[in-house]
């Protein structure tokens, strides 16, 4: 599998995985240009068609969430900032959005207020996505060939960068913000987030080296770099709780807000939906007619947005898991994320980020 955590939260962030073609790029130290692709969706409802799949888990119900009728996104705003998309998340108390781009290697801090970019980090060598900590005071930049970087309170004019040594492909945040996690073949690896300083490591048996997500419940999931395998980590043991291997190739993943579910974006259009702790599939979404290379729950849980190569974006109902809607995708790798009030979904357009107010 291709993966490394581009963005990263707890408790209603969207997390997700970057795409194959980025991680070609990475191991090639290649420039990547991302194409944007010149497309004409049509906004809309979606028909409501029926998706298959089972709705149970071990003849338990999947817990629902209330119905959600058919939504109609307005485009509110267009924040202009430019270069090929690899991250996007809103800060926890919505004021900032945070966006990465490939090249120019940036990193941006949008006011959401003043709809406009507020500050702009560049860097050396690619940017392959990041993860925002749960305070936002502290954000870890995977810096391509030039590994792994934290920033600490990027809003400030002397924002400070605290490289990790031999690490690359990112990291995830506990909690309480104070430590980031990142994983190599053989361990997890702790660093303090206020200074950068290894804070210590806990060995495991053998296991592909991989991202690391954090989940709402303070565990782990990685995914690997060179199969279509995740594993799901308890991190009071350091230990493997369950192993999931999808059809194709995972492209994004995405927690939800509770820590019940994981909805992953596949190479082949569907995303499979699968049950936590316990990794059985509850169902798989199909309607895409392309990679899905980015997936988010919204936090109030009630609503999955996923993007796809096809050139559409998709709102999935969670209690149904039925499509309420379809809105245009502008880029070939797309990136989306709902703001904490589940309000707004931010998207990558050719101009910028476009945000859209739900109903």
């Amino acid at each position: 599998m291709n993966s490394g955590a581009y963005i990263g939260s707890v408790r209603g962030k969207s997390v997700t995985i970057r795409q194959r073609v980025v991680n070609h790029a990475k191991a090639n130290r290649t420039p990547y240009a991302v194409i944007a692709a010149a497309l004409v969706a049509v906004l809309g409802a979606s028909g409501y068609g029926l998706v298959g799949g089972d709705t149970t888990v071990g003849g338990a119900a999947v817990p629902r969430r209330g119905d959600v009728g058919t939504v109609e996104p307005q485009a509110t705003a267009t924040i202009p900032a430019e270069g090929s998309p690899t991250g996007l998340a809103y800060s926890a108390d919505g004021t900032y959005l945070v966006a990465t781009t490939y090249q120019p290697p940036s990193l941006h801090l949008i006011n959401i207020e003043k709809n406009k970019v507020a500050k702009t980090i560049g860097f050396d060598t690619s940017v392959l996505g990041m993860t925002i900590s749960p305070d936002g005071r502290s954000i870890v930049v995977d810096n391509g060939g030039d590994g792994t970087v934290l920033l600490r309170d990027p809003e400030s004019v002397s924002a400070g960068e605290f490289p990790l040594p031999d690490v690359s492909g990112g990291g995830a945040f506990t909690l309480d913000s104070k430590l980031v996690v990142t994983k190599t073949e053989t361990a997890f690896q702790l660093w303090d987030a206020a200074t950068g300083a290894p804070a210590g490591e806990h060995p495991i048996a053998p296991n592909q080296d991989g991202s690391v997500l954090a989940a709402p419940d303070g565990h782990f999931l990685t995914s690997s770099y060179s199969s279509s395998v995740l594993t799901y980590w308890d991190s009071a043991t350091w230990t493997p709780v369950t192993t999931m291997e999808t059809e194709d190739y995972a492209n994004s993943v995405a927690i939800d807000p509770a820590g019940t579910m994981v909805a992953i974006g596949q190479g082949n259009g569907e995303i499979q939906i699968r049950a936590l702790p316990s990794g059985d599939v509850v169902t798989t979404l199909t309607g895409h007619g392309g990679p899905v290379g980015a997936v988010a729950f919204a936090p109030e849980e009630k609503l999955l947005a996923s993007a796809a190569e096809d050139g559409t974006i998709r709102l999935w109902d969670t209690t149904t898991w039925r499509t309420v809607t379809t809105m245009p995708n502008y880029v070939d790798t797309p990136r989306i994320a709902f703001s904490p009030d589940s309000v707004t979904l931010a998207t990558y357009t050719d101009d910028g980020i476009k945000l859209w107010r739900l109903p």
